[in-house]
Parts: C-alpha cells; structure tokens; sequence
C-alpha cells in the first residue's frame, strides 16, 4: 500500500499548509456565522415591524342591554390605527327565525345599513382601543340564525384582513335576561 512508503514525523509537517487548511476551516465558519446572523436580524425586522404595526380584529360579542349582537372592532396593538375601513358582507340565512311571534320583528335590511355606513367613513383607533357597531343580529334561545357576515377591514393602505364571523356560535347567550 501506498500508505507504508511514506512516513510521518513533526519535523517534516509542512505548517504552512496546516495553517492554510485552519485559515480555510475559519472562513467557512465565519460565513456560516454571518449568514446566521443575517437570518437573525431579518426576523428581528419582522418581529419590530409586527410589534410596530396596527393590527385590528373584529369579533361579534352581545349587547349588554338588548338580545341582539353587535360588531366589536379592537386594536390590540401599541399603536394607533389610522384610517381603518370597514365593510360588511351579509351571508345570514333568516328563515328559520319566528315571523309569528312575540319576538321583536328583525330588521334583514340593518345590515346593509350599517355596510353603507361604514363604506363611507374612516376610522381611528387608539392603541388598545376598541369600537362597537350594532348589527342587530338576535340571539334569542329558541331562534337560530344561521350563515355568517364577512367583515373586511382594511388599515390604510398597509393591511387587509377578513373575517367570518358565525352567529350561531353566540347560542349559549340565551340565558341571560336583557
């Protein structure tokens, strides 16, 4: 074998060339360490951007003093949110709510009024604040209204988010005496 004619002592390692492998061996590891720290900042930027940003969310929670739902527009973040729109798309089915009743008759045509109203303004809202809207969709136990709206908002011209939002998961609501 080839190994057998070549011998090795400390006297003949040529150091030049261990020190040109180790000088190779460090650059790899420096650019390994660069580009991880490349990756680093990047998310830190994202994190900033996020953590620096408006983001409105939208829920549908009850009234407090009539048996009706109403539209909850919140800002969780450290911001504020300018120029916020909102529009409401309308996918309730009514049909199984009571026409012969002692229910108070339901309006289908309140959320169209309030989708042109919203259409039509801009809204701000502070850091941790929130805005409320009645839609006037009931939650009356023995009604079930079924579908959903689609609520899009829209922060100037930087964020656009929509949400559906189901009635139907407020059913439980019907305990309480308004």
């Amino acid at each position: 074998m080839i190994f057998h004619c070549i011998t090795f002592s400390l006297s003949t390692v040529d150091w030049t060339a261990v020190s040109a492998i180790v000088t190779t061996l460090m650059m790899v590891a420096t650019f390994w360490t660069v580009y991880q720290n490349k990756k680093q900042l990047t998310e830190l930027k994202r994190q900033w951007k996020e953590e620096h940003s408006p983001n409105v969310v939208c829920e549908l929670s009850p009234s407090q003093d009539t048996p009706f739902l109403r539209l909850h527009v919140i800002n969780p973040s450290n911001v504020v949110a300018e120029n916020v729109t909102i529009s409401i798309d309308d996918n309730l089915d009514y049909s199984n709510y009571p026409k012969d009743s002692d229910l108070p008759p339901i309006r289908t045509q309140y959320i169209s009024e309030i989708t042109d109203f919203l259409s039509s303004q801009k809204f701000t809202l502070p850091p941790k604040g929130s805005i409320y809207f009645n839609v006037d969709i009931p939650i009356y136990g023995q009604v079930t209204i079924d579908g959903y709206i689609v609520v899009t908002i829209e922060i100037g011209c930087t964020s656009k988010r929509k949400y559906k939002l189901y009635p139907s998961n407020f059913k439980y609501y019907s305990e309480l005496d308004y």
